[in-house]
């Protein structure tokens, strides 16, 4: 078994989750003695897989349908194409259903039941205008109709998907399993309040993670397939029965039958079984059987229909525990208790908890805030020292000029607003002009203001009069022009 698990990688998700050296031999062992049955159950492999076509929820295939009319209009407004009667009919009666199966399922007005959608939709486009898009460098030229077609063939594609199931365990996939790009949950291993519950999962004899594999993204300095789709599996191998567990994000039969179905065929070898969803049958057996508080047991904690099959033609039958008390991956000695830590107590000790992130650290990667810890990732992510005290300030608080960043007071210290052009500039750059009260920055001020000759302030080039090669302000150039004009009646009288 042990062979099997890609090993570096399994050490990697963890270290950077952890922050700490690790040792993880003793919880992999643990793993391989408890889940050596379901080893055996799944044919002496790690994984088994099935591909399958479901769809997008219905809430998903609703946004997906407003974006695509808003699309539609835009196509309308910029091209002078008519697409009005299509966009009435998608945004008043079209249903859910009828796109999923691209087919009229209710007589409408001037439509009949059992016409293809596209087809409907397309006939009701008459304008016989053209549009060009350029691909690639090169000018494409579509009529109408065509070019509504491709669009519409894209929503198609988008509300349907072709995906792997996987049932799984494989060490990898259960500290990874709320690891998505598009949903989260308490059990994801970088900021979950019962994140130690995946290794709960990962040392029990009972738990399988079935999960919807989807693109490859960066999760903690790793690169790993998302989970698009996820539940938990309990199986009591002695009994031969399966109780189906929530379903993250959202609810999807198609999945959940795929599932319940795979465990029938591929490790129950087809026998003949009885289902219930008697959530008060399914609670009573598994009720006392949380061997941990680690991990966050959704049957007995959340209002959900769950299934129980089993191949047992007499009562049902659940005896074994849900959960473990896993060893820790640091030192290998002890065992953890605390749902939201990843190593044992003492491991955990003489180590700062980040409030952001939710890991825990040592004392030279933690930073002091107010009180509060925060790692040096999230400290740099999330504050700044003042650039001209060195205090330490939140993003969000900051005041940035020339790409530096300083606290308020700094800040209006050193800069000061330009009420012409709205920047701060440099205080010793900027100048106050007496005339209207304005603190103006050195460029505003060579570009909209003139010093008078006279009285040496500055005023707005509006309100400055050229005179013999002097600039005055209106008070001065009065005063001036009074004078000349005092001047040569003097002369005039002389």
């Amino acid at each position: 078994m042990l062979s099997q698990i890609n090993r570096e990688k399994f050490d990697s998700i963890l270290e950077s989750a952890i922050n700490q050296n690790l040792y993880t031999d003793k919880l992999l062992s643990q793993w391989e003695k408890n889940k050596f049955s379901l080893y055996n159950l799944f044919g002496e492999k790690l994984t088994i897989s099935k591909t399958v076509e479901s769809f997008i929820t219905d809430e998903e295939i609703e946004e997906e349908l407003e974006t695509f009319i808003r699309k539609i209009r835009r196509i309308t407004a910029n091209n002078d194409i008519n697409y009005n009667n299509i966009v009435d009919f998608l945004s008043n009666f079209v249903t859910i259903e009828e796109l999923k199966q691209n087919k009229i399922l209710e007589t409408k007005e001037n439509c009949k039941k059992g016409i293809k959608l596209s087809r409907f939709l397309g006939s009701l486009i008459t304008d016989t205008k053209t549009i060009d898009i350029e691909k690639r460098g090169e000018i494409k030229t579509y009529s109408a109709k065509e070019y509504f077609d491709i669009k519409f063939s894209m929503l198609n594609q988008k509300i349907k998907f072709k995906g792997e199931v996987i049932l799984s365990i494989d060490p990898i996939d259960y500290i990874t399993m709320s690891a998505s790009d598009s949903w989260h949950s308490c059990h994801n291993i970088t900021d979950g309040c019962h994140k130690s519950g995946t290794l709960s999962y990962l040392t029990d004899k009972v738990t399988i993670i079935s999960y919807v594999k989807g693109k490859e993204f960066d999760y903690i300095n790793n690169t790993i397939n998302s989970k698009v789709w996820r539940m938990c599996v309990y199986i009591d191998t002695m009994n031969k029965t399966a109780i189906f567990s929530r379903q993250y994000p959202n609810d999807n039969e198609v999945l959940n039958k795929t599932v319940q179905n795979m465990v029938i065929t591929e490790l129950f070898n087809n026998e003949t079984t009885k289902t219930t969803q008697d959530r008060d049958i399914i609670q009573s057996l598994i009720c006392n059987k949380d061997k941990s508080d680690l991990h966050y047991n959704d049957i007995l904690c959340y209002n959900y229909e769950a299934t129980m099959i089993t191949t047992n033609n007499n009562d049902y039958e659940f005896n074994n525990y849900i959960g473990n008390n896993p060893y820790c991956p640091v030192c290998g000695d002890h065992k953890i208790n605390e749902s939201d830590l990843l190593t044992c107590d003492h491991c955990a000790e003489d180590r700062y908890y980040c409030e952001c992130c939710g890991n825990y650290y040592n004392e030279d990667d933690i930073t002091c805030v107010n009180d509060e810890y925060y790692c040096n990732d999230c400290f740099s992510d999330s504050f700044i020292h003042c650039h001209e005290c060195g205090e330490i300030v939140s993003n969000d608080d900051a005041m940035y000029h020339n790409d530096y960043g300083y606290c308020d007071s700094c800040f209006h210290d050193n800069f000061t607003l330009c009420d012409h052009c709205g920047d701060y500039e440099s205080a010793d750059d900027t100048t106050y002009i007496e005339s209207n009260g304005y603190s103006v920055c050195s460029y505003c001020l060579d570009k909209h203001y003139t010093q008078c000759d006279e009285c040496e302030e500055y005023f707005e080039d509006e309100d400055i009069t050229e005179h013999n090669y002097n600039n005055y302000c209106n008070s001065c150039y009065e005063d001036i022009k009074e004078s000349e004009e005092e001047e040569e009646e003097e002369e005039e009288i002389a």
